[in-house]
């Protein structure tokens, strides 16, 4: 993942933890 992306989730979802644990779990 990109750091665009990374600070593009925490960005539009404000504490965008469980967005970025979703989004890593869904990488793996």
């Amino acid at each position: 993942m990109s750091e665009s992306e990374h600070w593009f989730v925490i960005g539009s979802n404000g504490s965008g933890k469980t967005t970025l644990t979703r989004m890593i779990l869904g990488y793996i």
